[in-house]
């Protein structure tokens, strides 16, 4: 009732307090609004001012500039001064207010008037008043320029009329510069107030001036997003009043905005005067007012708060006063229980007869038992929500000696009558007991006569499961196979387990107390320490390696794992370590890493290695400006070693061939063993090409000393490939490919020897790419063809058969030569599927020859490739079979190299073509390096002499005799003879004497496609 009272009271002065603000507050914003606006007509009655001030300025202008526009309207430049004087010019300039420079410009942007003299003559093609009008040149538009500042530190704006011809071409302008000191006084002459200001600006968000002036204001760009000019001209309103922040300023101000753009000047552009406040300047007397009315209000209030708070106070105290006695009574009763009822830790108390006279909260909660189901309860009833039974209880048992305790508790102690201990009661939790830990202790009145007992319980399961738990935890850690160390946040060792001991040989008796730098080996970074530290005091695990030193001095690597332990308040207080020994495993990935970026066999850097070598060698170079090379070498006869004596003997090679390399050049040069028989050399500090010739020769020296081999002296020689630094390549893929073609041509040219990369090396591999990968297409394409040349009987005249001639005529290249083509299918082993095909047109054109009536004999060269082929007569039965025709009609050509390398087996499948039927020719014969002895042994049908034999044969009788020769031989062995190249009578007549069999030439037909060999065929003679 009494607090409803206060209530009420408090309610009504608020309400009182209320009404009085209510009234202040209406009052300050009403006058608040009235400042505001009054202030606003005001800014635009300024910048109005302004506007008719400036209008009569610019109009005047304007009319200055359109006089002198109409005077020379009809005149050339050059006539313009005797048209308008300079000094009548300067006269009707000083008669107009506000302009500083009049002058005009011819077409050519040259300066002929100006009341200014030092202007006259001047070229202003390049300036924006001149660029303006010449990219809109409307005579009719007056054109506002950006303000600009002169070479003299002067600001101006031009104003620029164009001037036209009598054709009505562009022949000028006239330009008036406004007068910066003239818009400052007539700024200065509106700002009636200390903090006010007042500011031009271009159309385009450049300012011109501000009054005051303040440093940086002009040429400022005001057109930024949410400034006042931007919003001024976004709303297309001639004048605006608005308060912000200002852009060029960042005050906070109240500015009225007019935007001056005369109609009947057509100006491009308009200028922007703008006339502000101090938004706090005139706010300042309505703040002084409305502080003082809050000040008034204030005073109100606190008189009348501390009036109806004394009061209040008044009548609280004397409530107070009547209710203090019968309280304290109440209180003193009550904190006895509740001392009693709120001990965290169960507790009961009992009296002389054991009765239960106490029974807490928390014992309610652990037994199960309610407080009003106990009180009073004895005959040790107590004790069965404990143990399920009637038993005696710690109370009971103040007077037996501790034998008799510890039959029924463990961990007894006693302190004077304090009796503590531990136990297990079943019973409690549903019969899922627990452990407890009681205390009991006798009560006494004040005479000191016994009158009960108390005893608290509590649960100690928990704890005890802790225990246990950290027994098991302390047993792990001791015996784990990592080691472990424990340390406090000062890094002193407090624990170590036995795997320390085994792992770094300090026993914890000299670990313990020391710092782990103990196992310092001085060998791991600084930085790493650094970071282990920051990383660990910051709260985060730590992980790394470590390489340790054991307590002999022995270093051995590790892996740790640190991380803090914090407390309770998240404090760090100890870091404990796990360390595993990785010595093993270190070892190994350095024999993997070796093994990834060495050779095994020479122990040289690999090619994974060279990239970063070179990569080293070349960021060297750039540093020091100065050049590097890359050598590629490769051992030129390594194969043949290799299938001759074995391939250990190939490895002794190599392995000799890359210590003769090492020591023979620099310390800090670097030699590669890429794969197989090629190596990479990296060459440092080149300052000339030349540099390289003696260490290139000297490589090419050291391969061909000769070596023993397997009980046999054998000698190799290699070729050098050359590529510059920075010359042929700016980074290590581009010097490894032109190394490589350097290498190619090297190799190309008779080996033994080194070649430096060159453009035209490289044009000439990129025409052999690009004409090995159309040949790779060519005969999917349909780009390739046979064309026939007739083979002619020189005793008949009569046409015995053909040479079936491979032609390839490619969209890219044209048509390309045989001898540029074929050895690159044979290099390529495309020679084979394309073979194939000549081998099977040429067979199926001397059928549809043979059905046409034309009896004619097909021969098809075989390339060494195709003759080394295992399946070749396999193939060759096939297409036979295939196309049908008659073996005897089918003559195989074969150059002699392809029959030198391994003879015997030259004679194996020649009689195993021979057995097909086909006919077999040498063609060539004279030119390779056949031996006689084998010749008698091929089964051959037919011997073609080669056409450097035919070319002089009426006129060099060497070349006769070998021909005779041939002839002669293959009379003897049963062979037939064909003569190539025969374009001339006289050799026909010669090949006749001695006895040739066949001719091939111009003389009769050069080769021509399959349509035209009917004609042809007429034309010599007819067909045998």
């Amino acid at each position: 009732m009494n607090r409803d009272k206060f209530l009420g009271q408090w309610v009504l002065l608020l309400l009182v307090l209320l009404l009085l603000a209510g009234s202040i507050v209406h009052n300050l914003y009403k006058m608040h609004a009235d400042v505001l606006t009054g202030e606003q007509q005001r800014l635009l009655t300024q910048v109005r001012v302004v506007n008719a001030n400036l209008s009569a300025q610019l109009q005047g202008t304007a009319n200055l500039m359109q006089h002198i526009c109409d005077d020379l309207r009809n005149a050339v430049p050059d006539r313009w001064i005797r048209v308008v004087s300079n000094r009548q010019l300067e006269f009707d300039a000083h008669g107009v207010t506000g302009v500083r420079t009049v002058f005009t410009v011819d077409r050519t942007g040259i300066v002929r008037h100006s009341n200014r003299k030092l202007l006259i003559g001047s070229d202003v093609s390049s300036e924006s008043c001149f660029q303006t009008a010449v990219k809109n040149p409307d005579p009719m538009v007056l054109f506002v320029t950006p303000p600009f500042k002169t070479s003299s530190g002067v600001w101006g704006m031009n104003l620029v009329r164009v001037m036209r011809d009598e054709g009505g071409r562009f022949n000028g302008i006239v330009a008036a510069t406004l007068d910066a000191e003239y818009f400052k006084t007539l700024l200065g002459s509106i700002n009636y107030s200390p903090d006010m200001w007042s500011a031009l600006a271009h159309g385009d968000g450049v300012q011109f001036m501000m009054v005051p002036d303040r440093p940086g204001q002009q040429g400022l760009n005001l057109s930024k997003a949410g400034s006042f000019f931007t919003r001024h001209i976004t709303s297309a309103k001639r004048e605006n009043v608005l308060s912000e922040t200002v852009y060029a300023t960042g005050e906070k101000r109240l500015i009225a905005i007019y935007s001056i753009q005369l109609a009947g000047l057509n100006m491009d552009k308009a200028l922007v005067v703008a006339v502000g406040r101090d938004s706090a300047s005139i706010l300042k007397g309505w703040r002084d007012h409305a502080i003082r009315q809050g000040i008034t209000f204030g005073v109100i209030a606190l008189v009348a708060l501390a009036a109806l708070a004394g009061f209040q106070r008044y009548q609280r105290e004397q409530l107070h006063l009547a209710l203090e006695s019968e309280q304290a009574v109440l209180n003193t009763k009550q904190q006895l229980r509740d001392i009693i009822d709120f001990l965290p830790d169960a507790t009961f108390v009992i009296d002389n007869d054991q009765k239960v006279v106490i029974w807490n909260r928390a014992i309610e909660k652990m037994s199960g038992v309610a407080k009003a189901d106990m009180i009073g309860k004895g005959d040790h009833e107590y004790t069965i929500p404990f143990y399920g039974e009637r038993r005696t209880q710690l109370l009971d048992l103040f007077g037996v000696d501790d034998a008799e305790l510890e039959a029924k508790y463990v961990n007894i102690r006693r302190t004077g009558e304090i009796l503590d201990a531990e136990t297990f009661c079943p019973a409690l939790y549903g019969g899922e007991g627990a452990y407890v830990w009681a205390t009991g202790v006798p009560l006494y009145d004040a005479a000191g006569k016994r009158i009960g007992a108390i005893e608290s319980i509590r649960d100690i399961s928990e704890r005890k499961k802790s225990e246990d738990f950290l027994r098991k935890l302390t047993h792990g850690i001791e015996n784990s196979a990592s080691a472990v160390l424990i340390t406090d946040v000062h890094g002193t060792i407090e624990y170590v387990n036995k795997k320390f001991t085994q792992l770094s040989g300090y026993t914890p008796e000299e670990a313990i107390g020391k710092n782990p730098r103990i196992l310092k080996s001085d060998v791991t970074p600084r930085e790493v320490f650094e970071n282990l530290w920051k990383t660990i005091l910051s709260g985060e695990e730590w992980r790394g390696e470590l390489l340790n030193r054991r307590r002999n001095g022995e270093v051995y690597w590790s892996i740790a794992s640190i991380s803090p332990l914090h407390n309770e308040k998240g404090e760090i207080t100890h870091f404990i370590a796990n360390v595993e020994d990785i010595n093993e495993r270190k070892n190994a990935e350095a024999t993997i890493e070796r093994l990834a970026y060495y050779d095994p066999l020479t122990d040289l850097p690999n090619r994974r290695m060279l990239q970063d070598r070179l990569d080293l060698a070349l960021r060297r170079s750039r540093r020091q400006t100065i050049g590097a090379a890359l050598l590629y070498l490769d051992l030129d006869s390594f194969k043949h070693i290799n299938d001759s004596l074995g391939h250990p003997a190939g490895d002794k090679l190599l392995r000799e061939m890359a210590s003769r390399f090492t020591k023979t050049l620099r310390d800090d040069d670097v030699v590669c063993r890429l794969g197989g028989d090629e190596f990479a050399v990296v060459l440092h500090d080149i300052h000339h090409d030349q540099d390289v010739v003696p260490i290139a020769q000297k490589l090419l020296d050291i391969a061909a000393e000769p070596l023993q081999l397997e009980g046999r002296e054998v000698a190799v020689t290699s070729s050098v490939g050359i590529a510059l630094f920075p010359k042929d390549g700016a980074d290590a893929k581009v010097l490894g490919k032109h190394a490589d073609i350097a290498l190619y041509h090297a190799k190309a040219e008779g080996k033994n020897t080194f070649r430096f990369f060159s453009e035209e090396l490289n044009s000439r591999f990129r025409d052999r790419i690009a004409i090995e990968h159309g040949l790779r297409h060519a005969l999917d394409r349909g780009e390739l063809a046979l064309h026939y040349q007739p083979k002619v009987s020189v005793a008949s005249g009569q046409v015995t058969g053909v040479e079936a001639l491979l032609r390839w005529n490619s969209p890219e290249f044209g048509m390309v030569s045989p001898m540029r083509f074929i050895p690159l299918a044979e290099e390529t082993r495309q020679i084979i599927p394309i073979g194939e095909w000549v081998l099977r047109t040429a067979c199926q054109q001397q059928l549809l020859w043979q059905q046409q009536g034309l009896q004619l004999s097909m021969a098809v060269n075989l390339s060494a490739v195709q003759f080394k082929s295992p399946a070749l007569i396999e193939r060759i039965a096939a297409l036979i079979d295939e196309t049908g025709i008659q073996p005897q009609n089918l003559e195989l050509e074969l150059t002699e190299s392809a029959l030198v390398d391994k003879p015997d087996d030259a004679v194996r499948v020649l009689e195993g073509l021979r057995s097909l039927g086909c006919g077999i020719s040498i063609d060539d014969f004279g030119t390779g390096y056949s031996s006689l002895s084998y010749l008698k042994n091929f089964p051959v049908t037919i011997l073609k002499i080669d056409r450097s034999f035919v070319r002089d044969l009426a006129h060099d009788s060497g070349d006769r005799a070998i021909a005779q020769s041939v002839v002669s031989l293959a009379t003897n062995l049963d062979m037939k003879t064909v003569a190539e190249g025969v374009e001339e009578p006289e050799q026909l007549e010669i090949l006749k004497q001695i006895g040739c069999t066949y001719i091939q030439g111009f003389i009769h037909s050069q080769p021509v496609p399959a349509e035209q060999i009917p004609a042809v065929v007429r034309r010599v003679g007819g067909a045998a």
